[in-house]
């Protein structure tokens, strides 16, 4: 599935900023309603990790989405 994808995304063209998969990922659906959003996410990730680590940012997302959080989800 990451390789597949990421060829997918390279080939599509829908995300120039888009250069793989790094060691950590976790894959989520999102409404096209939101495609602009997720645009300026992924262009300011790097900033934006400066100030929440992955990990704690992959609990809020969980939280948020009425997931059980376990520690061994990123393991």
């Amino acid at each position: 599935m990451k390789r597949n994808s990421s060829l997918w995304i390279k080939k599509s063209g829908q995300s120039i900023y888009f250069e793989g998969w790094g060691k950590e990922y976790y894959g989520f659906s999102v409404s096209k309603s939101h495609k602009d959003k997720v645009i300026e996410y992924i262009k300011n990730q790097k900033e934006h990790h400066r100030k929440l680590t992955f990990e704690e940012e992959m609990k809020q997302i969980f939280i948020e989405l009425n997931i059980d959080w376990n520690d061994k989800v990123l393991t």
